[in-house]
């Protein structure tokens, strides 16, 4: 069993946390500049992929406060269920 095998999820998230990515603000706008979720993944996928993490997003709208959002998923591949 591998060292990662042995985090649960909240652990592996932990580790890449600690990584402290350095992402650069790729884009501007209202005044902002931003990186955009290209860009986020493009460097938390290689970290995701060795710590046994699944990320994916949904969007959606809100019809009482009239807004659309986007909902991000983390699932531990070998836990799938927690």
């Amino acid at each position: 069993m591998s060292e990662v095998s042995k985090l649960n999820l909240w652990q592996k998230m932990s580790v890449i946390q600690g990584e402290n990515l350095d992402i650069a603000k790729d884009k501007q706008a209202h005044g902002y500049k931003y990186a955009t979720l290209d860009k986020i993944m493009e460097a938390l996928n290689p970290l995701l992929f060795t710590n046994k993490l699944l990320v994916y997003h949904e969007t959606g709208y809100d019809k009482e406060e009239k807004l659309s959002f986007l909902k991000t998923i983390v699932k531990d591949i070998e836990k799938p269920e927690d």
